[in-house]
């Protein structure tokens, strides 16, 4: 059983977290990145479908643990995800030009959403400063 009400527990367990679009968009971004390779024909097996694969399932991982209020600092780290989501598939060789378009697209889409820090909706005492 539990000792509050099932609407209390499921409140406490998203407590300190929220959703801002910024993020939500670069998870969806992430999911995206992820199932591009087969859009354009890329095979399971090259680096180009492996960097997208990766490199879709880390934003949406980092964008994810980003919404919990305290650790809005992670956002950063999809700064860099989305630099390498931009720019690696045009050293790889065999990458379609249509592929590196879209990549590009996707981690620039994903690295301005990284930038603001989205709205925060408590205060955590001596752990504020961390929250930026």
């Amino acid at each position: 059983t539990f000792g509050s009400s099932p609407i209390n527990v499921l409140k406490a367990s998203v407590w300190g977290m929220s959703f801002p679009w910024q993020l939500t968009v670069s998870s969806l971004l992430g999911v995206v990145c992820m199932t591009a390779p087969s859009w354009f024909g890329i095979d399971i097996h090259t680096t180009a479908a492996d960097l997208a694969h990766l490199g879709g399932a880390l934003i949406l991982t980092v964008s994810v643990i980003s919404m919990a209020e305290v650790l809005r600092l992670c956002r950063i780290i999809n700064i860099l995800l989305a630099i390498a989501v931009a720019t690696c598939p045009w050293f790889l060789q065999g990458s379609p030009v249509g592929f590196q378009l879209f990549t590009s697209a996707v981690g620039s889409s994903v690295l301005l959403l990284s930038i603001p820090r989205g709205v925060v909706t408590e205060t955590y005492g001596s752990w504020d400063r961390f929250v930026r």
